[in-house]
């Protein structure tokens, strides 16, 4: 009798490694003097930028981080009731 092991199907899709973080809109260089304030929108939006376009865009990695969220979610959520 053969084994009933499932056969995973290979993640093909490859991953990019973009080394230009430019954002799509037109920023001040940094240390040119003219920077966002960092609780201004342009300042947020900025750091918003920087946070999201360093995300990992494998499905492992997405699995991971969704995962994280989740159990953090999770420990506000326990954190509220016990209190």
């Amino acid at each position: 009798m053969g084994s009933s092991k499932k056969r995973r199907r290979v993640d093909t899709t490859p991953v990019e490694s973009d080394s230009d973080w430019t954002p799509p809109v037109m920023w001040p260089e940094p240390g040119s003097g003219f920077e966002a304030d960092p609780f201004s929108p342009a300042g947020i939006s900025q750091q918003i930028w920087h946070a999201t376009a360093r995300r990992p865009r494998s499905r492992t990695g997405l699995w991971i981080v969704r995962v994280v969220c989740v159990l953090i979610a999770l420990a506000f959520i326990a954190a509220q009731v016990a209190h």
